[in-house]
């Protein structure tokens, strides 16, 4: 339940390890108290075309309703996404990964009781990593660096650039040798994350 779009609910379909080749694929079906239906489909395969080449894809169709205060007055937005995005993730050296996406998507906005709009974004990524994490999935030492560029232009209704940087520290609290899985969950970790980020254009 939530306040905004009264009670929701979803069913969603997961694999985790699809034709045994590690390929995680999810649908997801999510109804809103306001009528609302939205739709998404994710496909990840980290061994693409059979080396270690990560490779994600987005399909997704998502309505929302917000209220905000536009020249002092309470209005309601509502908004509806449909598009997609992929990403491909390629090793470079040692612990550095070079990632190239791009998404599109068409979006209608209504402010009730002031505009309709409907525009397009179309937008290219660019992003270089460093991990050094020892588990991806719980991490008990090690770092992780990310500076992603997202630039929306040409065709697109929109131009704008986006800067990003997220920075992830794992330090170990304890000095023991993880032997067992019941060791390892006594073991402590300090996890820090902190992000920055700066947007240019419309």
């Amino acid at each position: 339940y939530g306040m905004d779009s009264g009670f929701y609910g979803y069913i969603e379909y997961k694999e985790d390890n699809l034709f045994g080749k590690a390929q995680k694929l999810s649908l997801t079906l999510q109804v809103t108290g306001l009528g609302k239906t939205n739709y998404q489909l994710s496909f990840k395969d980290p061994w693409f075309l059979g080396v270690r080449n990560n490779f994600e894809l987005n399909l997704y169709d998502k309505k929302s309703s917000t209220e905000t205060i536009i020249e002092n007055e309470k209005r309601t937005i509502e908004e509806e996404r449909a598009g997609g995005n992929f990403f491909f993730y390629y090793p470079i050296i040692g612990a550095f990964n070079l990632g190239l996406g791009f998404k599109y998507e068409k979006v209608w906005q209504n402010i009730a009781g002031s505009s309709y709009t409907q525009s397009n974004i179309a937008s290219i990524n660019l992003s270089l990593a460093r991990d050094t994490r020892d588990f991806i999935l719980s991490p008990t030492q090690g770092t992780r660096q990310v500076l992603t560029i997202e630039f929306a232009g040409g065709g697109s209704s929109s131009n704008f650039a986006k800067y990003q940087g997220i920075f992830q520290w794992h330090i170990p609290l304890t000095n023991r040798e993880v032997i067992t899985i019941s060791q390892m969950k006594e073991r402590q970790v300090l996890s820090i994350k902190a992000s920055v980020g700066l947007s240019d254009g419309n």
